[in-house]
């Protein structure tokens, strides 16, 4: 994770800028890409539970699946 913007499903899941994302419920994530495939195909509102490495240790993040064409306007709308 490289950056988390406010008031977006990732910050308020807890999901933290450095996170690693190992796992998206049972499916193990190979990069960046591959994690970014498998979220796009979700729909709008499903609960997912992420395995996340932070500061040498492994936890659970459960993260609600937004709209992507919500969180794009609200990003471009802000100074």
């Amino acid at each position: 994770v490289e950056v988390v913007h406010p008031e977006t499903p990732a910050a308020l899941a807890g999901l933290l800028a450095n996170d690693v994302i190992l796992q998206l419920d049972t499916v193990p994530i190979r990069n960046e890409n591959h994690l970014i495939n498998l979220v796009s195909g979700l729909p709008v509102g499903q609960r997912v539970r992420l395995q996340v490495w932070r500061e040498r240790r492994m936890m659970t993040v459960d993260v609600l699946i937004g709209d992507w064409a919500a969180a794009q306007a609200r990003l471009k709308s802000t100074p």
